[in-house]
């Protein structure tokens, strides 16, 4: 099983050393892997941390193009998002579920839609000559 996968389930109250899936890898498979989980794991949060920044900026932006949306409100627009993330979050993991299945379906829901309507629109795609 995956550390991190073990460590999403649940599965690590077994344990009770402190240090966190670092050292769960590091007792599991030995200092290298360790060294590895501990190394992704960190390069991913600073990682996340830029794209968050990235993602803030680019909403604002996208907004700032239907809207007039002062200086100051670019960053007001930005800390609300990055406060109702931070709530979802501490409400737990089944808020978290809750969001993300909502956030899907409605990402997805307009390309289901495009799909059923497609074959009724009469334009076809010619793949062959």
């Amino acid at each position: 099983m995956h550390p991190r996968f073990a460590r999403g389930r649940g599965t690590h109250h077994g344990d009770s050393r402190r240090g966190g899936f670092y050292r769960w890898v590091r007792a599991g498979f030995g200092d290298f892997w360790g060294f590895l989980a501990g190394w992704w794991n960190w390069s991913a949060s600073v990682l996340r941390r830029r794209v968050r920044r990235v993602i803030h900026g680019l909403l604002t932006n996208y907004l700032s193009f239907y809207f007039t949306i002062p200086g100051w409100m670019h960053y007001a627009i930005a800390i609300a998002v990055i406060a109702v993330i931070g709530y979802i979050n501490v409400r737990g993991i089944q808020m978290v579920g809750t969001v993300a299945s909502i956030l899907e379906i409605s990402i997805l829901a307009p390309i289901v839609v495009l799909c059923a309507i497609a074959p009724r629109s009469g334009s076809t795609i010619r793949l062959h000559r």
